[in-house]
């Protein structure tokens, strides 16, 4: 089955040493799909779960894209509801600080 990735990065500040550290975690979407699917789904919470026990705090970034298969403005519309369907389920499990969404279609 074809799938297509949503990057979900997280940068890590800490504020005792001011340093900074970048993970990153990607979720796959089957082709024409912006429905997270249990397998995907679980991977994204044990991401954010460890995150947030490592005491991790900082700014959630979430960019996603699509194949070029349909017209831009459908390839834009399917990259913004899944950058947002990851996003609804990050709130749900480890709100973070900051949000910064990105939805570049193809």
């Amino acid at each position: 089955m074809k799938q297509f990735l949503l990057t979900l990065a997280v940068l890590i500040c800490s504020f005792t040493t001011f340093a900074q550290k970048t993970t990153t975690h990607t979720v796959y979407f089957d082709v024409d799909s912006y429905t997270i699917s249990d397998h995907e789904q679980k991977a994204l919470e044990a991401f954010l779960a460890q995150e947030k026990m490592n005491g991790h705090v900082g700014q959630v970034t979430i960019t996603g894209h699509t194949d070029s298969d349909a017209s831009v403005a459908y390839n834009t519309t399917l990259s913004q509801n899944r950058v947002l369907a990851v996003a609804r389920l990050c709130a749900g499990i480890a709100p973070p600080a900051i949000v910064s969404l990105n939805c570049f279609g193809e």
